[in-house]
């Protein structure tokens, strides 16, 4: 078959591995023309010299590469440079493609399966959130340890995160204090989805990078960025019936003058708290003060520490005070960004 002579176009395609159909239409888009071709029967014919051409081009058809570039490759493959940059080109548009199907065949199943959410993030955000509610974690991750409850002590080592409509809202509590920020999401599709990310896991999410994180949770598992992260076991507490109870009158205050009031404010002890509790009221003159054990106008007691780790994460400047009374948790709100916040609950006094 190799002795010089031409070859039929079915010799070319065993070769080849090209289909006889395929030179046919490579003919027609003259990108491999027949040395010879029958006036007569229309039978094609091609030269030995052809084969290795055939092959390259079996080669780009398998991968996918446009009949444009194809051809322009094939006038150059002996140009090294020029073959390599078509190459390149190539496998860019690959690629892309890849993550484009990628994407597409997870909001497949994300609509398929109706157990199934994704989102998008950014990073920034997310790291922003992170950094306002971790103070909040039990036992150690602020300034003053807290003993939790012995059922407790699993989940609420976790930072909830819990995506619904266009929002991801981050949440730590130990149950004495609550930390609440949320971020915006985009390309939210499927149900409301929650899950507890455990406290060792937050490390490596504050330090994702890149424009935005492919987010998707589906039963226990969480997928964000490039991490895949499994859920803190247990049944995490319903924030949302605290965050409904406060609320009623609002106060604006500095956030570094409250720290130096509860610095040098007067303080109490209550058996049942484990830190020095301040007594927040307004004074004769209307404004903020941490109240001396006889005085009127209480509007709440909380531990003095917590409520120091609060501003500590919190934005310097102005800030929003919200008590609903003694009995009522208590808010520190920033008044450009109502959806982060932290709460303190009251400590009753004796």
């Amino acid at each position: 078959m190799f002795d010089g002579g031409l070859l039929s176009i079915g010799e070319l395609a065993r070769a080849s591995g090209l289909p006889v159909s395929a030179l046919r239409f490579y003919d027609g888009a003259r990108l491999l023309v027949p040395a010879q071709v029958d006036p007569r029967s229309g039978y094609r014919r091609y030269g030995p010299d052809q084969v290795a051409a055939a092959r390259l081009v079996a080669r780009l058809r398998r991968v996918g590469m446009p009949l444009a570039d194809m051809r322009l490759l094939l006038a150059a493959r002996h140009d090294r440079r020029l073959v390599g940059a078509l190459v390149a080109e190539h496998l860019a548009r690959l690629e892309a493609g890849l993550a484009d199907a990628r994407r597409e065949l997870e909001h497949v199943v994300s609509e398929t399966d109706p157990a199934v959410t994704t989102f998008r993030v950014t990073p920034a955000d997310l790291r922003r959130a992170l950094a306002a509610v971790t103070f909040a974690l039990p036992s150690g991750t602020g300034t003053h340890a807290v003993p939790s409850a012995a059922e407790d002590s699993g989940v609420l080592d976790a930072v909830l995160f819990d995506v619904a409509a266009d929002r991801l809202t981050l949440v730590a509590t130990d149950r004495y204090r609550l930390a609440v920020s949320s971020v915006p999401v985009t390309g939210r599709t499927g149900p409301n989805g929650r899950l507890c990310v455990p406290r060792a896991e937050l490390p490596r999410l504050a330090a994702l990078t890149g424009d935005h994180l492919d987010g998707r949770i589906d039963g226990e598992v969480m997928r964000l960025g490039e991490l895949q992260l499994a859920a803190q076991p247990g049944e995490y507490p319903d924030y949302q019936q605290v965050t409904a109870s406060i609320g009623g009158q609002r106060i604006p205050t500095d956030g570094e003058r409250l720290r130096e009031l509860l610095s040098a404010g007067p303080l109490r002890t209550v058996p049942e708290c484990a830190g020095p509790v301040a007594a927040l009221g307004v004074d004769a003159a209307g404004t903020l003060a941490v109240l001396d054990a006889d005085d009127g106008g209480l509007l709440a007691a909380v531990n003095r520490d917590f409520l120091l780790d609060a501003l500590a994460a919190a934005p310097a400047g102005q800030l929003v005070l919200d008590f609903a009374g003694p009995s009522h948790p208590l808010a520190i709100r920033d008044p450009d960004d109502p959806t982060t916040y932290s709460i303190l609950m009251p400590v009753r006094l004796p």
